[in-house]
């Protein structure tokens, strides 16, 4: 994973980084061997890692905890962001082709949900209202100042009305 050149104080870099050396660390203590995606695949929206137990392959798409606004102090752990679109234009996450996705909701835990079941639930909830403050970007779409990226955000309690699994020590 890369420092964003907008990630003005790496932060975002940051927390991302050390969600995924968490979630490697995770899945690798329950028996899974956990590979990270070339840039290339990471790019083309094929997720983080593929994980590996029993012959099975799963791909990753690693999500660490957000903050709403840049210049909150604290992780929102009561919301989550999902990406519509990425900052190119091209298709974000929640349309990727890798199997799961994995968001951090607490400094060890994840949750583990579909992709396919994510994107019919934000689909169904999402409304058509442009915002364009973060913080009123409930079900709504949200583009950031000069980007070209659309996101919004939706409850963490919603991922939990999915078919989920809690990943933790």
């Amino acid at each position: 994973m890369e420092k964003h050149r907008l990630d003005k104080d790496g932060k975002a870099f940051k927390s991302g980084n050390e969600a995924e050396i968490l979630f490697k660390k995770l899945m690798e203590s329950k028996g899974y061997l956990v590979e990270e995606t070339s840039k290339k695949d990471q790019f083309a929206n094929k997720g983080d890692f593929v994980c590996t137990k029993d012959g099975k392959e799963e791909w990753y798409e690693i999500k660490g905890r957000k903050r709403i606004n840049r210049q909150d102090s604290e992780f929102n752990d009561k919301l989550v962001w999902i990406e519509l679109q990425k900052v190119n234009g091209n298709p974000g996450a929640l349309y990727g082709s890798f199997s799961k996705f994995a968001f951090q909701f607490t400094e060890n835990a994840f949750i583990i949900v579909g992709r396919d079941e994510l994107q019919k639930l934000v689909e169904s909830k999402l409304q058509n209202i442009k915002v364009t403050h973060a913080s009123d970007a409930l079900y709504k779409l949200y583009q950031r100042w000069q980007r070209n990226d659309l996101l919004s955000l939706i409850k963490f309690s919603d991922l939990l009305s999915l078919s989920h699994t809690i990943l933790n020590p």
